[in-house]
């Protein structure tokens, strides 16, 4: 067996578009990259360069040179410039399952477009790598991996405890270069670990004599790590362009070289085959590691970064959840019912295209500058606007034609739209609006079929109403609008509900509880019942949860904690100094009853901080000031969540707040969802000495026990923490706050001025949305109970005349003769039947991701995934035909493929991910 070296070069460039530069400036770096790039091609035609395995890094370019596209694609297709598979690099774990796969699939179409598309799954700095990227990888028909962070094993004793060298440090294990990765659902690929990073061959000299040493070097170093004789060297790091006498310095290396060595410059691909081909032939066993890649110290998985600007993963949360639970969906709920053509693709994909580019790892993470970031804030907005407006549209269009809509010519109707597989029940905020001319003075609803339908009055305001049309000048009505809630007896997932409004000349008993304010609670407690859980708020705002089926009180069961960070944006530094309270200080409370709907208790704490950090003493400063934190605890009757709302104007600088939930389940274990999967955590930390020993959740976390657990539901909240001090504790980041994107060990900024970046102690109003439930049995449904907190159905109020509300003007001027223009309905024939679902999905454990129209826009692609630990029986309900298909969408009715044409059932094994085309 051959085991002469093997030096492989891979020529690339990493590309942040934004960090410590925003986008513009380091597009300016991008296109002078690219121009010299075409030169040294041009000059040496045999020469590979990779473009970071993403493709987007060519759309930036050519919005600045549009003409140098026909030359891009000449290199693509020649393998010269390697693109792919990603449309970016994004972070794993704070973007959703659904944006990964539509990065895969964007960066697929994009990278296809240019000819040619690497299949490398190449992700050299991401912060940690998620258990499910296998099985994803896999389906994208890519059998490898080539990752720089998360593979870092630590020895440990008999006892459990870290081993330890003479000076105290934990010992690390020297873990294979090359290995097994075995993802949750058991999907195996190649995995290639960059442990000297990807810049270890960063430039090679032109002196050979230096160049040689380089290489000795390398061998070392790989010496024990190294499994093959194919050693890895990548030549390039973080912006660095192409080194253009690389081929000639190549050239004269290898004829220095003796035994058999040989170095070359290699494309990704060809360096996995000849790893691969080397260990089949040598039948050398490669270790297999199962799991999350997710283990290092601190500077090495930059944990911090989730809970950097925290405000940004809470944007990029609700702008997810509008595009996978609401607009695509409807789009697709809409068309599936006959209104064949309507589903906006085109405006989807520009949308989630937009959002994907909040989505890299140095962006989302929130390490970047604060212009990067505040660009990002408005690409939120701008991304939210055009959601809002299609959401709003899509809901009018279906609620238009809905059977309820049918029911009366000069009627009004709600329509309860339910974008989600499971189904609703439980209490919804609704609008209702009249005409001011109409003077209605009450109404009731009902179902179609006449059920009256329980709801209160909140609000009621007069006001003007615009009308804006595609015909007419924009027009103003007079109108009177109701707020109210809905107690939903149920919506049947990916249907459409509808409710009467029959007007009245009054209410009925007990439904108007307009100007319940708040009232001030004295001496007594609160309470609020939930579930199985009774919540006990004390005058003086200390919150204590009796769980009632284990007879068990948790006392300061809710609680807001504050203490200082010395950090940075990539990790969290703690200081020796004291932790603080919000019970600790004045308090008030306040209580809101809406009988037989919902509860809500207020409480108001008047904390006092330090106003910052003073590096010269190392202790937090004397002066303070004040950040009053609200907490709102609510909970709609008849519902099993605690639903928990906190807000607090930060005014501190150098600290970190984070609510505690103390469960009173005392366990070494917690779990957190990550993308399509749940994970478990040993309260002891991976790495030893690590200063936060945080864990990343999607959408929950929670402790269990032999008969169930507790969990909390978040919105962007991703880092939690299972305290060592407090077993039965979890700790959700609301803000951290510090100065600089990186400082050294001891607090102090080491960096230059294009590193501080005073946005990031997140001077502003930080909010955090929760809801804690007690539960029994299996935790596997909890992220579809997770999506429906955070995603309830859309609630639309409409008239059943629909030009009563779409007039608008027909002259400025007016005119005696005026006369209104409509658009005419091009679906006039399409009634969607009340509360049937559109497609059904039945099955224990089962979270669907999404329901969409696919790339090639010949089908729909529902996709799901089986969260419990074991085999689950699908079923799945379709008007028509039925198609298993990969991620990438792709499948095949021939015989050999497996793929089966008219499927309804099918058996999912654990943490499989299935997707199925829904045919048109």
């Amino acid at each position: 067996m051959q085991d002469n070296k093997i030096y492989c070069v891979i020529s690339h460039t990493h590309w942040d578009r934004e960090w410590y530069m925003p986008f513009e400036e380091f597009r300016i770096r991008l296109v002078e990259l690219m121009d010299r790039l075409f030169v040294i091609l041009e000059k040496n035609p045999e020469y590979i360069f990779h473009l970071d395995a993403q493709t987007i890094v060519l759309e930036d370019y050519l919005e600045i040179r549009p003409h140098k596209r026909a030359l891009i694609e000449r290199y693509v297709k020649s393998g010269n410039i390697l693109i792919g598979p990603w449309y970016l690099q994004n972070d794993f774990y704070l973007t959703s399952g659904e944006a990964t796969i539509r990065n895969l699939l964007i960066g697929k179409q994009v990278a296809e477009s240019f000819g040619a598309c690497t299949k490398v799954g190449y992700a050299p700095d991401q912060f940690g790598n998620i258990s499910q990227l296998p099985q994803i990888l896999s389906q994208f028909d890519i059998d490898n991996f080539i990752f720089g962070r998360g593979y870092g094993k630590y020895f440990r004793n008999s006892d459990g405890s870290p081993t330890r060298d003479d000076q105290g440090k934990a010992v690390r294990e020297k873990t294979p270069s090359e290995f097994i990765w075995e993802g949750a659902d058991g999907t195996r690929l190649l995995a290639i670990h960059m442990k000297y990073w990807y810049n270890n061959a960063q430039r090679i000299y032109a002196d050979t004599e230096n160049a040689l040493k380089l290489l000795s070097t390398i061998e070392n170093l790989f010496d024990g790590y190294a499994t093959t004789p194919y050693l890895l060297l990548m030549n390039g790091v973080d912006h660095l362009e192409a080194q253009d006498d690389l081929l000639p310095v190549l050239k004269d290396i290898q004829e220095r070289l003796s035994d058999g060595r040989k170095i070359a410059q290699m494309n990704m691909a060809d360096y996995i085959t000849s790893v691969r081909q080397w260990t089949e032939s040598s039948g050398k066993n490669l270790i297999v590691h199962k799991g999350e890649l997710r283990d290092g110290h601190d500077w090495e998985l930059l944990k911090g970064t989730l809970s950097s600007r925290v405000y940004l993963k809470q944007q990029n949360v609700r702008t997810q959840a509008d595009l996978e639970s609401r607009l695509e969906p409807l789009s697709a709920m809409y068309e599936i019912a006959g209104a064949s053509g309507t589903y906006d693709k085109d405006h989807l994909d520009h949308i989630w295209k937009s959002l994907l580019k909040t989505h890299p790892h140095d962006s989302i993470c929130g390490c970047s500058r604060d212009e990067v970031h505040d660009h990002m804030e408005d690409l939120y907005e701008r991304i939210g606007e055009a959601s809002s407006y299609l959401i709003q549209k899509k809901s009018m269009d279906i609620l238009t034609h809905s059977e309820i809509y049918d029911w009366s010519d000069d009627g009004d109707v709600i329509c309860i739209i339910n974008g989600q597989s499971d189904k609703w029940t439980g209490i919804l905020k609704g609008q209702a609006m009249f005409l001011a001319s109409e003077e209605v003075k009450g109404f009731r609803l009902e179902t179609a079929d006449g059920v009256s339908v329980r709801f209160s009055v909140t609000d009621v305001t007069d006001r003007r109403h615009d009308v804006f049309t595609a015909l007419n000048l924009p027009g103003i009505l007079d109108v009177r609008v109701y707020d109210i809630l809905i107690k939903d007896p149920g919506t049947n997932g990916y249907s459409v509900k509808g409710l009467k409004v029959i007007r009245q000349e009054s209410f009925d008993e007990g439904v108007v509880c307009v100007g319940n304010d708040f009232e001030k609670l004295e001496d007594e407690n609160a309470e609020i019942t939930t579930g199985d859980m009774k919540i006990v708020i004390s005058s003086e705002g200390k919150i204590n949860v009796k769980y009632l089926a284990e007879e068990l009180t948790v006392v300061n069961a809710i609680r807001i904690e504050e203490e200082a960070d010395l950090g940075d944006a990539y990790v969290f530094l703690p200081l020796n100094d004291r932790i603080r309270y919000a019970d600790e200080y004045p308090a008030s409370v306040e209580v809101m009853d809406i009988p037989g709907f919902r509860r809500s208790v207020r409480i108001l704490y008047d904390m006092e901080l330090p106003s910052g950090y003073d590096h010269p003493t190392r202790a937090r400063t004397k002066e303070t000031v004040r950040c009053p934190v609200s907490v709102t605890l609510s909970a709609d009757y008849g519902n099993d969540l605690l639903e928990i709302d906190v807000g607090f104007e930060n005014n501190a600088d150098n600290h970190r707040m984070r609510l505690l939930i103390d469960t009173g389940l005392k366990s070494r274990m917690s779990f957190g969802d990550i993308p399509f999967d749940i994970v478990d955590h040993d309260i002891e930390p991976d790495y030893p000495d690590t200063k936060s020993p945080v864990h990343a959740n999607t959408s929950v976390a929670g402790i269990e026990n032999n008969i169930g657990g507790t969990a909390v539901f978040t919105t962007g909240n991703h880092e939690y923490e299972h305290l060592l001090s407090k077993p039965g504790t979890l700790a959700f980041t609301l803000v951290r706050g510090n100065p600089c994107i990186t400082v050294g060990d001891n607090g102090i900024s080491y960096a230059g001025p294009k590193w501080d970046v005073p946005g990031n102690q997140c001077k502003r109003f930080i909010t955090g949305r929760f809801a804690l439930i007690s539960y029994t049995g299996d935790r596997s449904g909890l992220p579809s109970r997770s999506a429906q907190f955070r995603t309830p159905p859309e609630v639309v109020f409409g008239s059943c005349d629909r030009k009563k509300f779409a007039g608008g003007r027909f002259a400025i001027q007016g005119s005696d003769n005026a006369e209104f223009y409509y658009l005419p309905d091009l679906h006039p024939e399409v009634r969607i039947k009340d509360n049937e679902p559109l497609v059904s999905v039945e099955g224990e454990g089962i979270l669907v991701t999404a329901l969409k129209m696919t790339e090639d826009r010949k089908n729909f692609a529902l996709r799901l995934v089986n969260l419990s630990q074991s085999r689950s029986e699908v079923k799945i309900s379709y008007k028509d035909e039925i198609k298993r298909s990969g991620l990438d969408e792709t499948c095949s009715d021939d015989p050999g493929s497996g793929l089966k044409t008219g499927d309804r059932e099918f058996d999912l094994k654990a943490k499989e991910i299935l997707t199925v085309l829904l045919s048109k």
